[in-house]
């Protein structure tokens, strides 16, 4: 990011989609076994907030790999704080992920906070 640069709403669509395309692929590559439409997207909002080495190292990682959806499902929301202190908007997507992993239809979450670089 540069201080006082301006790009256009088709620039950011540009940016968000590609930023959106390496998540997916991230998550295709790191999940090692079959998940439902709503659990990868879940799995894919969760990494594009926490990133895609925070999926990778991660017990939620672990148990959907190991097929315990239940565990995977309460670890999501785990991942709440940002600087170590519980941030509102971040339970409230990380629970909506939650949601969206336990359920077959999909539900979605409108705050989004980029991964860290």
């Amino acid at each position: 990011m540069v201080s006082g640069l301006t790009i256009t709403a088709a620039q950011a669509d540009d940016l968000m989609g590609m930023d959106l395309r390496m998540t997916e692929a991230a998550v295709n590559h790191l999940v090692r076994v079959p998940v439902t439409q709503a659990r990868f997207e879940a799995l894919v909002s969760l990494t594009y907030n926490v990133g895609c080495g925070n999926l990778a190292s991660s017990t939620l990682l672990r148990d959907v790999n190991a097929g315990n959806v239940i565990d995977a499902d309460r670890q999501s929301v785990c991942w709440d704080r940002a600087g170590g202190i519980e941030v509102l908007a971040l339970r409230i997507c990380r629970l909506a992920e939650a949601k969206m992993f336990a359920q077959a239809a999909p539900t979605t979450c409108t705050t989004a906070v980029p991964p860290s670089l």
